[in-house]
C-alpha cells in the first residue's frame, strides 16, 4: 500500500516539463499509459495542467523516461542544443527515428555537455584546432590540407592490422584537434552519425557503433567536415559550395581517406583506370580493402573521378541498404567493460574523467553515475565505483 504522502498529487509539477519529458524519450501518450497502468488520457490532462501526477506516479515516470526524478521539478524544460546534422537521414523521416535512435542522440547531448562541465571544473580545455575551409575551396582541396594537419600519411596506413585499427587510430587523430567522438548504437539505416558545434556544449561527434569501423571512418570524417563547415556561420549556407554540405561532406570524407593520388596510382596498377558503366560490389571491396575504407569511399570516389556514371554511389548505397537490412545489421561481439567505456566514451571523455577523479574534482560515485549510463540504446555493463577507482589507478598521470 502507497504511503498517503506518496499518493498526493503534485500540483507545482510543470506541464510543459512533463510534456517534454516524455517527447524526448519518444514516447507517445497511450504507450505511457500503458506502461502505467493508467487509464486513457491520463498523461496528456497532466501535460494539459488538467490534473496532475503523485509522488509515485513520479518515480514511475522517472524509470520509463530514463530522466533523473528531480527534473519534474524543474521549472520550465532544460534547453538543449540541435543536432547539427543526421547524416543520411532525409528530413521527412527525422520526425519518425526509433526509440533507440531518439534516446542514443540525447546521449550524445548528455555526453557532449558532460565533457563540457569536466573541462570547466578541471580547467582542462583542449584547444580547438578544427580547419577553417574557404568558400572557393572545393572538398578535395580542404581534405588534401586536412590530411597533412592530421598527420595522415601512407606509412601510417601501414601500422594498422585491421579495419578496427585504421578507425580508432582516425577517432584519435580527430580529437587531438579537440574534438570529442563518441559511440552510440542506433538503429540501422535511421541515423550514421551527428555533430553539435554550441558555446555550452563541448564539440563533439557521434558515430554509429553498430556500423563496420569502415563506415565508422566514413562518418568520422563526414561530421568532422560539417564541423569545419559550421566554425564561421557565413559557410553553413549550402549555396557557398558546389551542391549541398551533404555531398559536399561526401566527397571531402572519401577524399581523407582515399587520396586521389594514390587511388588512381592503385587503378592503373590493376588495369580498372576506365570507365565502366557498373563496377561489381567484389571489385569495389578489393579496392577498398586495401585502404582501410569502405565500399561508399570507393563507390563516390569513381563517380568524381568519372569512372563512372552520375548516381552510382546513390544506387549502390540503396543496394546495400537493403542488404544491411536483411542481414541484420553488425555485430559488436563480446567486449570488455572498460573497452566497451572507451569505445562509447572515446579517449578523450574516458580519459578526462578519470583525471577529474583522481585530482579530487569527482567523487567515485559521481564518475560512476556519469559515464555508467549507457542511455543510447543496450546497457551490457553496469559501471560499478569499483571499476572507476581501479581504472583511475591504471591511468598514468599527465
Amino acid at each position: 500500500m502507497a504511503n498517503s504522502s506518496t499518493a498526493l498529487p503534485l500540483k507545482w509539477t510543470n506541464p510543459l516539463v512533463l510534456e517534454w519529458a516524455r517527447e524526448q524519450a519518444a514516447y507517445k501518450p497511450d504507450e505511457v499509459e500503458r506502461l502505467l497502468e493508467a487509464s486513457p488520457g491520463t498523461v496528456q490532462a497532466w501535460e494539459k495542467g488538467l490534473g496532475y501526477p503523485d509522488i509515485d506516479m513520479l518515480r514511475k515516470l522517472s524509470h520509463i523516461y530514463d530522466l533523473p526524478f528531480s527534473y519534474f521539478f524543474l521549472e520550465v524544460p532544460p534547453e538543449e542544443p540541435q543536432v547539427r546534422d543526421l547524416r543520411g537521414t532525409p528530413k521527412e523521416r527525422r520526425k519518425e527515428l526509433s526509440r533507440k535512435t531518439q534516446l542514443a542522440l540525447r546521449e550524445f547531448r548528455r555526453l557532449s555537455g558532460l565533457a563540457r562541465t569536466l573541462q570547466e571544473v578541471t580547467g582542462n580545455f583542449v584547444p580547438q584546432y578544427i580547419g577553417k575551409p574557404s568558400p572557393h575551396e572545393t572538398p578535395e582541396q580542404i581534405a588534401k590540407r586536412e590530411t597533412i594537419r592530421l598527420g595522415i600519411t601512407r606509412d601510417l596506413g601501414k601500422r594498422w592490422a585491421t579495419k578496427e585499427d585504421a578507425y580508432q587510430n582516425r577517432r584519435q587523430l580527430v580529437e587531438a584537434l579537440g574534438v570529442f567522438v563518441f559511440s552510440l548504437p542506433m538503429s540501422p539505416l535511421e541515423c550514421r552519425g551527428a555533430a553539435i558545434s554550441q558555446e555550452s556544449y563541448a564539440t563533439a561527434i557521434l558515430v554509429n557503433q553498430i556500423e563496420s569501423p569502415t563506415a565508422r571512418s566514413f562518418t568520422l570524417f563526414h561530421e568532422y567536415c560539417h564541423l569545419m563547415l559550421s566554425t564561421d556561420t557565413q559557410l553553413v549556407m549550402c549555396d557557398h559550395f558546389p551542391g549541398d554540405t551533404e555531398s559536399f561532406s561526401n566527397r571531402f570524407a572519401s577524399s581523407i581517406l582515399l587520396p586521389e593520388d594514390e587511388f588512381i596510382e592503385i587503378l592503373k596498377h590493376n588495369g580498372l583506370y576506365r570507365y565502366q558503366d557498373w563496377w561489381t560490389d567484389e571489385t569495389l571491396s578489393e579496392l577498398a580493402g586495401g585502404f582501410f575504407v569502405s565500399r561508399d569511399v570507393i563507390a563516390i570516389r569513381l563517380e568524381n573521378l568519372q569512372l563512372a556514371p552520375a548516381g552510382f554511389y546513390k544506387n549502390k548505397r540503396e543496394r546495400w541498404d537493403r542488404h544491411f537490412l536483411a542481414g541484420g545489421g553488425f555485430g559488436q561481439g563480446g567486449k570488455g567493460k572498460k573497452i566497451y567505456t572507451q569505445e562509447k566514451l572515446g579517449p578523450g571523455l574516458f580519459n578526462l574523467t578519470l583525471q577529474a577523479v583522481r585530482t579530487g574534482i569527482l567523487h567515485p560515485v559521481n564518475a560512476a553515475l556519469c559515464i555508467g549510463e549507457v542511455r543510447g540504446g543496450e546497457r551490457p555493463w553496469l559501471i560499478k565505483i569499483k571499476d572507476i577507482e581501479s581504472w583511475t589507478r591504471e591511468q598514468k598521470p599527465t
